[in-house]
């Protein structure tokens, strides 16, 4: 990364110009001295920043078998032609590095979870510019379902905190849900599917939310009880649900309810 190279050079500069000045007692090497110790500690303190800027430039290439992961995961990826998935590669690497990742219960995220975790936002996100939904910067994982301040008393498997813009995930149901889409409903997706409806579809309303619910049930195969059963959460809202079928289910959707498909593909695209 550039950063690693400009605090090398930096630090590089910082001990050869110390030998000179402290050895050698070459008092013009002074000036060098403070700039390798002012290029060292900027380059450590904006290192996020810096290595962004480079990978805008220059974006880096999703590893091989983080694709050949996404080819196994669902229906939309495999749908891109070749142009819309170097787009999706890009990004979902991107995401990647933009985001802090802490894990919980473990020395780190596992690399194969973090674009497990991009896939979703990514996708998600992928007819915005805004794929980063950069007020939610960081990402929490839990090894199983867990309980927080703001719902101490049931433990769940996903959580928003957007005031702080993090986005907390249980890696047991996240995994599942990933690998096998057509047994667990991906909680990951459900989260970035709110998260993208608090951001975009703020004012967006259902006209009959229990009928919508009966047909996201028969799309699905998740009735709403058992929705909020396995992610923890209450789900007052069918929309999320609606753009996470629209996604995990998008052939079944468009043959059964084709107006419910159309009119979620409005709100992701804006036909």
């Amino acid at each position: 990364m550039l950063s690693r190279r400009i605090l090398t050079l930096s630090l590089l500069l910082t001990g050869v110009s110390a030998y000179l000045y402290f050895f050698e007692h070459l008092s013009g090497f002074i000036w060098l001295l403070g700039t390798g110790i002012l290029f060292a500690m900027s380059t450590f303190i904006f290192e996020h920043q810096i290595n962004w800027m480079w990978y805008r430039k220059y974006p880096p290439s999703l590893p091989p078998e983080m694709q050949k992961m996404y080819l196994r995961a669902g229906e939309f990826y495999k749908s891109l032609d070749e142009v819309a998935r170097k787009k999706f590669d890009t990004r979902a690497r991107l995401y990647v590095e933009a985001n802090e990742f802490i894990a919980q219960g473990l020395k780190e995220v596992p690399e194969d979870v973090k674009y497990m975790i991009a896939y979703y936002a990514v996708m998600v996100s992928f007819f915005k510019e805004d794929y980063l939904f950069d007020r939610d910067r960081r990402i929490v994982t839990y090894l199983h379902p867990f309980l927080t301040p703001n719902f101490p008393d049931h433990v769940h498997t996903y959580e928003l905190e957007h005031e702080d813009g993090t986005l907390i995930f249980a890696l047991e149901q996240l995994t599942a849900g990933f690998v096998n889409p057509t047994k667990y409903y991906q909680t990951a997706l459900h989260a970035y599917a709110q998260l993208y409806t608090s951001r975009y579809l703020g004012d967006q309303t259902v006209p009959d939310a229990e009928v919508v619910w009966a047909s996201l049930t028969e799309i699905g195969g998740w009735s709403k009880q058992n929705i909020e059963d396995f992610t923890g959460m209450l789900q007052p809202d069918p929309i999320p649900v609606m753009l996470h079928h629209w996604f995990a289910r998008r052939e079944k959707m468009l043959r059964t309810y084709p107006e419910m498909y159309r009119m979620i593909e409005k709100w992701l695209i804006g036909l």
